[in-house]
């Protein structure tokens, strides 16, 4: 893909989302003012952009689409006849822009479909509907009647300031005005100083006045309602009222290649790894007679190195974080789809939009949160009359609210419906053969819960298109554990439930701390670890097959890393035991020593050891060496 469409498909991606955003707006407010410009405004923009490229089938829905908008710019009120099928028009040019960043050409299918879809929209109502507005000739346009006779029409065409980026040519359009009579250009603000010009923003008003009909020069401006207005002589009617844009205000901002910025990073996580082979040469230096002031100089040298390449760090680590928005408002349209289709009215809320996360955490968030949404409105909240008989409000709600948790961030995904059936989840287990009847009905309730996260596991009988709940629940497990995540859920019967996601909030530096266990070393990530706990060898005791503690009134099983890892491991009179948090709550690892605590570069596992379980990448220590660094919660599941 050319670097031009490369730049065409992010922007239309942007585009199509904020017009699907406005869209569902407009259908809760269908007067919403800012609404429908802002919906008008994407819709254009993106015009002009597919205007750049060979896309006639896209252009044909966008012209489509605009006649509607232009129709309700006029009007200050939506159709709600409409918004079906224009979210069917962004949702069916979001499949295409996708076919383009992925193939490099549109689906064979487009020329039909734009056909299709056009014709579905011209059913709702007349596409090209103009009504006329009466009013008083404004003083601009008497001033410029009166100086020329023989004019017929008036026109004032004010640009956006960003009108080159959308693909408007201001003079092109007026060069092509018909029968021309006069032309005043003027500034709409004062001129900068010459060095602060900025040659790519509009910053003109034109007034013309020509003598052809009223009809060819509607056609020529059909595009730009909200940029310019047309009036007749007098005992003719105005055919615009101009439109103010608004004038928004931000940073300045740069696009830059995601590649170039996973390069900088790596050199990032370079730097840590060199950095931290200082404190290797400071130990050497002490080892030789004299070299005490030597290795004070390493240590004094690292000290300040340690500080630039942490700003360095954050600096490039805020370069690749992103808001969630960028993902959760992607989630409205799901949910709409998925309640119309199964008939269940269902509010969504969603807060925490602004939460910044590293944009590979964003982006991978989006599947395993597509899987918990649809579960809760397909299985999880209860049909009108179920909700009608339990008390209920008809409109189920469903709540995503993503918050910062230390160096994590969490998104819990609530609904208020009929919660998870814990007998029918035991029954089922059985049924399925996953566990013996003897042994499903001593499973006490969270052990019940996770039986939901076994692949291919449900409690429903009938196949659907959406999900069951539990259905798609082990692939949103795997999904975060990818990126060190977790997933947790929680239920009561006939209230709701809630799934709670949590991951990192950043991949490309970590903190970890190095362990030893049966001579060999290991790294551990510190944000997976609670606590660290020195316990006498009787404080562990004899659990069935297994063995466990009490931490403040608490039973906490024990794995011991060197068993898990198939070492050689001794029992010591003192334990050194690392707690750490899983889905299935804390375990107690045991070790043999706890080593340097570090930032460094985490590396994916790759090879062989990408398919061994347990393993989430490896890491260079400061002398050099590789180490493996575990995946606690794969460990000791």
């Amino acid at each position: 893909m050319d670097e031009l469409l490369d730049q065409f498909v992010i922007e239309a991606r942007e585009l199509l989302q904020q017009a699907a955003d406005d869209l569902l707006l407009l259908e809760r407010e269908p007067a919403n003012r800012k609404g429908i410009e802002s919906l008008f405004r994407a819709v254009h923009t993106l015009k002009g952009s597919v205007g750049l490229f060979d896309f006639a089938p896209l252009q044909t829905t966008l012209f489509a689409a605009e006649d509607v908008l232009t129709a309700a710019n006029r009007s200050g009120e939506i159709d709600g006849l409409s918004i079906d099928p224009l979210l069917a028009i962004i949702e069916w040019i979001d499949v295409c822009v996708h076919h383009l960043a992925t193939a490099g050409v549109l689906p064979e299918d487009t020329g039909a479909e734009a056909v299709r879809l056009t014709g579905r929209l011209a059913q709702q109502g007349p596409v090209d509907a103009r009504p006329a507005i009466a009013g008083a000739v404004p003083a601009w346009a008497r001033r410029l009647f009166e100086r020329h006779g023989a004019a017929t029409v008036a026109l004032r065409y004010v640009p956006r300031p960003d009108c080159f980026f959308s693909g408007d040519d201001p003079i092109g359009l007026l060069r092509a005005v018909p029968h021309l009579l006069g032309l005043d250009i003027a500034a709409t603000a004062p001129w900068p100083a010459p060095h602060e010009l900025d040659p790519f923003t509009s910053a003109l008003a034109f007034e013309a006045v020509s003598a052809a009909p009223l009809s060819e020069l509607e056609k020529l401006f059909r595009l730009l309602p909200d940029q310019v207005t047309l009036v007749s002589r007098p005992h003719q009617t105005v055919s615009a009222i101009a439109v103010p844009a608004p004038q928004e205000e931000g940073r300045q901002t740069m696009r830059v290649n995601v590649g170039r910025v996973d390069a900088l990073v790596d050199i990032v996580g370079e730097l840590f790894i060199a950095k931290n082979g200082l404190s290797a040469l400071a130990h050497q230096a002490r080892q030789i007679d004299g070299g005490l002031t030597l290795a004070r100089s390493i240590s004094a040298a690292q000290e300040t190195l340690d500080g630039l390449a942490a700003r360095l760090q954050r600096a490039t680590g805020d370069i690749r974080m992103v808001p969630m928005g960028e993902t959760l408002r992607r989630l409205p349209r799901v949910a709409r789809e998925v309640s119309a289709q199964l008939g269940k009215p269902v509010d969504l809320e969603i807060e925490g939009e602004g939460i910044e996360a590293d944009k590979s955490i964003v982006d991978a968030l989006f599947d395993p949160l597509l899987h918990v949404l649809r579960n809760a409105i397909d299985h999880g909240i209860e049909a009108v009359p179920l909700r009608r008989e339990r008390r209920k409000p008809e409109r189920g709600r469903v709540s995503i609210r993503a918050r910062q948790a230390g160096y994590r961030i969490e998104i819990a995904i609530t609904d208020d419906g009929g919660g998870v059936d814990i007998e029918a989840v035991r029954a089922a287990a059985v049924h399925k053969g996953i566990v013996p009847p003897e042994a499903a009905a001593s499973l006490d309730e969270p052990a019940v819960i996770e039986l939901l996260f076994r692949s291919g596991f449900s409690t429903t009988g009938k196949i659907s298109d959406i999900s069951g709940r539990g259905v798609g629940m082990d692939a949103v497990r795997r999904g975060l554990e990818k990126f060190g995540g977790r997933v947790t859920l929680q239920s009561t019967w006939q209230q709701g439930t809630a799934v709670t996601l949590s991951l990192p909030m950043s991949l490309a530096v970590a903190r970890i701390m190095i362990v030893d266990t049966a001579g060999d070393r290991y790294a551990v990530p510190m944000d997976s670890i609670t606590e660290t706990l020195r316990l006498k060898s009787g404080a562990i005791n004899r659990v069935r097959a297994g063995e466990a503690f009490v931490l403040r009134d608490r039973t906490v099983p024990v794995a011991r890393l060197a068993d898990l890892l198939g070492l050689p491991g001794k029992r010591r009179d003192q334990e050194l035991v690392l707690v750490t948090e899983t889905s299935n709550g804390p375990v107690g690892l045991v070790i043999d020593a706890i080593g340097d605590r570090l930032e460094t570069l985490l590396r994916p596992a790759a090879g062989l050891l990408k398919t061994v379980s347990g393993i989430s990448g490896t890491t260079v220590l400061g002398d050099g060496s590789v180490v493996m660094v575990l995946d606690l919660e794969a460990l000791v599941r």
